[in-house]
């Protein structure tokens, strides 16, 4: 009996891991050759917070880690960045001006590893603005210590990217939102270099401007610690790509949801010429943070109209870097976004129903 169960249990994973999701079909894409992510086979987890830090000032919403220190990227305080020491679990301090001036950002999307030691990057969306920074220099400071500042050429649209992560030491993986063909790249300082990331078991159909699709089809990009591989996690369907860093497609998986109808407002989008959501409009993955082992997806999976923000999750999905589901977690509560410790053994969230830093133990992986 016991071999019999074996078998039956081999056939399964074997099932769950190598099922193609053919019929991935719709509208505006067809996705074929796709692995189907079909978490709830493997095991699930309900974890329970610890609260690290809570009332902080302002409202973080976005965390990124480097070594020991998490950055809590705030949207609306005076400071841009809040830091919190691991090791020594106790908030740092605040630093980074919000405004117009030469060491100054309007606003911050994520922080990453700079190309020297001892240095963060962060990118202003909006004024279009890399800037590396010395991290322990930026707060004792309180402002912007410079390491260097990049202006992304206006003019050049294609460079129009979000959440730059270096994987040398001259040049920097992005995603793009004005086209489809640049969804992510990899480009240098002086933006000549330029690697664009081509899926072939994705073709779009397009029945809207590129800058539209784009934006309904975008992706969050992380980077692993090795430098040798990046994915992109879809933002409105349930979309995984994983890449070699010299372009080289890996695989491509749908799921937990494997229908890729987006809802919007078809006719305001044509007219305004920008994607315009509805209350029927779905969120898919919130946030992509990965280690050399793993990839850690938070998830939302509810619409613009339910009670809980469709902009915060509590459900997070975990992976190794050839695309294999290891386990899936349920919060109890939902958060903005994670983040996630070198050993796998602790992952870090934003509340989204208070603003405070709090941390979930992983012993079981």
């Amino acid at each position: 009996m016991k071999k019999v169960n074996l078998i039956f249990f081999a056939i399964s994973l074997i099932i769950a891991l190598c099922s193609c999701a053919g019929v991935g079909n719709s509208d505006y894409v067809r996705i074929d050759n796709a692995q189907t992510l079909d978490w709830q086979s493997f095991p699930s987890h309900h974890l329970t917070e610890k609260v690290l830090v809570e009332d902080i000032e302002g409202n973080p919403v976005r965390i990124d880690r480097i070594d020991s220190l998490l950055f809590l990227v705030d949207a609306n305080a005076e400071k841009l960045l809040h830091i919190y020491s691991a090791p020594r679990q106790e908030l740092l301090g605040s630093f980074g001006n919000r405004g117009r001036g030469p060491n100054e950002l309007l606003s911050i999307g994520r922080v990453h590893e700079g190309s020297k030691k001892g240095t963060a990057v962060g990118y202003d969306v909006t004024s279009r603005k890399l800037i590396q920074f010395k991290m322990i220099e930026s707060l004792e400071n309180g402002g912007f210590v410079v390491d260097r500042i990049v202006d992304i050429p206006n003019e050049k649209d294609k460079y129009y990217l979000d959440n730059p992560i270096w994987v040398s030491d001259d040049k920097f993986a992005a995603v793009g939102f004005l086209n489809l063909e640049n969804r992510c790249f990899i480009t240098d300082l002086n933006l000549n270099s330029y690697i664009e990331f081509f899926n072939p078991d994705i073709t779009f159909r397009k029945k809207l401007p590129d800058n539209i699709l784009a934006d309904m089809y975008s992706s969050h990009l992380s980077v692993k610690p090795d430098k040798s591989r990046l994915v992109l996690a879809g933002g409105y369907i349930d979309l995984v790509e994983i890449f070699e860093v010299n372009g080289t497609h890996a695989f491509t998986g749908i799921g937990p949801v494997f229908d890729l109808t987006i809802d919007f407002d078809e006719a305001r989008s044509s007219e305004r010429q920008v994607f315009i959501k509805t209350d029927e409009t779905r969120r898919a993955f919130l946030s992509v943070k990965s280690t050399d082992e793993y990839i850690y997806l938070l998830y939302s999976g509810k619409q613009k109209q339910d009670a809980s923000h469709y902009s915060a999750g509590n459900k997070v999905y975990v992976m190794k870097w050839n695309g294999e589901p290891v386990a899936h977690f349920e919060l109890d509560t939902p958060v903005w976004d994670i983040e996630v410790s070198d050993d796998n053994k602790t992952l870090y969230g934003v509340k989204s129903s208070f603003p405070s830093l709090i941390q979930y133990d992983l012993d079981f992986l």
